[in-house]
């Protein structure tokens, strides 16, 4: 995890406290806090082990992060620079849902906190985040420092946490290819085009598309030819008003047929898919009240 950190006093005081209750009792730890002379402090439970950092200025925002895996323990960074860690061990938890409590202990004061001194922090806290992993310490220090991946590409001073998991990966002062797509490209459709899917009508191991026109009472099929483009539409009537269309192969002849939802005519269209991008005349079941 890791959060922005400015006191406004000195002593002890509860950064993060985990907690089975909402008033912070019950199975308790507090992982980060101050120890009584103002230390910042990482724990970690079961066995108890903790980390012991610098005392942090008053009035002056610092970066804390700790990580945690079972093959390196707890790690603890201020301003993303490394300052202890324990040896490899595990970090015992319950078995129910942690609620997380910022800035103070509420009424778990006597929790698992070892050196911290917990009770109600002073001070202010920013960009508080929690990790499914365990972070490198190149990731911990780009944490600390502006962001440069506004162009979604890594120039070597960020990592894919700077930029949601997005970014593309390259190296200082190397070219970089990015992703580009072709021009746009519109196919006309019917009157009111509603409902689409997308499927392999044909098997050929390209995707089709097929589009319901709602107004025109019709679907229209458009078969890709495998190079970007497509086919001009082949339309099959619907009854009055369809809304919705899908496609599975209803038969097991390998084949996929369409369903069309009928609004209008309170009914469902099946179009039985045939060989040779066909398929037969339409099968009206009726169905609920619209």
């Amino acid at each position: 995890m890791s959060l922005w950190v400015q006191r406004t006093s000195t002593g002890g005081g509860t950064l993060v406290h985990y907690s089975v209750q909402t008033n912070g009792k019950g199975w308790c730890i507090v992982p980060i806090g101050f120890s009584s002379a103002g230390n910042i402090i990482a724990t970690v439970w079961a066995p108890q082990n903790q980390v012991t950092g610098p005392i942090l200025s008053v009035n002056t925002w610092t970066h804390i992060a700790t990580t945690y895996s079972q093959t390196y323990g707890l790690t603890l960074y201020v301003n993303g620079v490394f300052v202890g860690s324990t040896a490899p061990q595990s970090n015992d938890a319950p078995d129910t849902a942690i609620i997380l409590i910022l800035g103070n202990s509420l009424g778990g004061g006597g929790c698992n906190s070892q050196s911290i001194v917990t009770g109600i922090f002073s001070g202010y806290l920013d960009e508080f985040r929690v990790y499914s992993r365990e972070l490198s310490a190149r990731e911990v220090s780009a944490l600390t420092k502006d962001k440069s991946c506004s162009d979604g590409i890594m120039n070597g001073d960020e990592t894919d946490i700077d930029c949601g998991g997005s970014c593309l990966t390259c190296a200082v002062d190397s070219s970089c290819q990015s992703l580009t797509y072709s021009p746009y490209v519109s196919y006309s459709t019917g009157n009111q085009p509603g409902s689409i899917s997308i499927a392999d009508l044909d098997n050929d191991n390209n995707n089709d598309i097929i589009v319901l026109n709602a107004n025109d009472a019709n679907l229209g099929i458009y078969f890709n030819q495998g190079n970007g483009t497509f086919q001009t539409p082949i339309i099959f009537q619907t009854a009055s008003y369809p809304q919705f269309v899908g496609s599975v192969d209803l038969n097991n002849d390998n084949n996929l047929d369409l369903i069309v939802a009928q609004a209008s005519d309170n009914s469902i269209g099946l179009f039985i898919g045939l060989d040779n991008k066909s398929f037969s005349s339409r099968m009206d079941i009726p169905v609920g009240s619209y």
